[in-house]
């Protein structure tokens, strides 16, 4: 619980509205999400003894509190936080400091009361990376993984109207990480701390094409066609997390909302062809499948990982060995 003292008081501040010019498109479900997620936080945050305020994404900087701290959760982020972690994350600043949850464009915040991050800046320090700090709502991938592994009620499977299918391959691929002879495929970029995460606590062996939107992985889609491209990932991996979002050019882009119903695996509803007919190989194939955006291979990775673990105790894919000193060297 928080201490009742105004230097120990935490301020949470929860966006419930996107900032101007971000997300008017947002389809409506992942809009519910948002907002029952920044409702819960808000209940949680009061349960741990903190005071929580809905923020309007447009109005950046609310009257500050006097005394304490703060901890800012931006539209679509914290949907894994429970009472125990968000004070836990907003008296992280009791050290003086500003703390995000990355170093660029963080969307979760915690710093003394009067220091409101201005537009642009970057934190001081880093909050460790987790499911929960790292894991955001912004596709509909991020949805149909919080439907299926995260906190009841904030996705509802049958609201959110997927595939069974697509529910049902996350368990699949969860079921995967743990396993010595299983490959995994990541296609897209994890960045440097999510491919550390996945080679260091999986089973499996992992494997990456990581590419930038429009680069070779779009190319090839266009010229060898969706199903030669499936054919080609069939032989590197027993299941793929894939980001859409990088394998077509600029010039063929699919509309926001034929992505969100491809990550859904609602084939039917996808107006752009080429996506559609990806979509339609991916998951009419007998290997499990994630598609998803960006956020996927972030803290969509961690949450899988977490999951996947949850009841076994196994040596993940290698144990770091100290290097010997050179006493010992000399020695042999």
């Amino acid at each position: 619980m928080i201490g009742s003292d105004a230097e120990n008081a935490l301020h949470v501040f929860l966006e419930v509205r996107p900032a101007r010019g971000d997300g008017h498109r947002i389809p409506l479900p992942l809009a519910e999400a948002r907002m029952r997620t920044a409702r819960h936080l808000a209940q949680a945050a009061q349960e741990c003894g903190a005071r929580a305020e809905l923020l309007d994404g447009n109005h950046r900087e609310p009257h500050s509190p006097p005394a304490g701290h703060a901890l800012w959760v931006r539209w679509g982020a914290g949907a894994l936080l429970d009472g125990e972690s968000i004070c836990r994350l907003g008296l992280a600043a009791r050290d003086g400091s500003v703390w995000g949850n990355r170093r660029e464009y963080p969307d979760l915040w915690a710093f003394p009361a009067g220091l409101w991050p201005k537009p642009g800046s970057k934190p001081q320090k880093v909050f460790p990376p987790s499911a929960a700090t790292l894991f955001r709502l912004a596709t509909g991938g991020d949805l149909c993984l919080l439907a299926a592994l995260g906190p009841q009620g904030l996705a509802r499977a049958d609201d959110l109207g997927a595939s069974p299918a697509v529910l049902d391959r996350i368990h699949a691929v969860t079921r995967l990480l743990t396993k010595r002879t299983a490959e995994l495929l990541v296609v897209g970029d994890p960045g440097t701390e999510g491919w550390r995460h996945l080679e260091q606590e999986t089973a499996c062996r992992v494997r990456l094409l990581a590419d930038a939107a429009g680069g070779v992985l779009a190319s090839l889609l266009a010229s060898a066609g969706p199903a030669q491209f499936v054919r080609y990932l069939y032989e590197l991996g027993d299941a793929f997390l894939v980001n859409t979002r990088i394998l077509f050019a600029d010039a063929d882009r699919p509309a926001p909302q034929d992505f969100f119903q491809s990550d859904l695996g609602l084939v039917d509803r996808i107006a752009h062809r080429g996506l559609r007919l990806l979509t339609e190989a991916l998951l009419s194939g007998s290997r499990p499948v994630i598609l998803g955006g960006s956020s996927l291979l972030t803290g969509g990775i961690y949450l899988l990982i977490e999951r996947a673990w949850e009841g076994k105790d196994l040596p993940r894919q290698y144990e770091t060995v100290p290097a010997p000193s050179a006493k010992q060297i000399t020695k042999e």
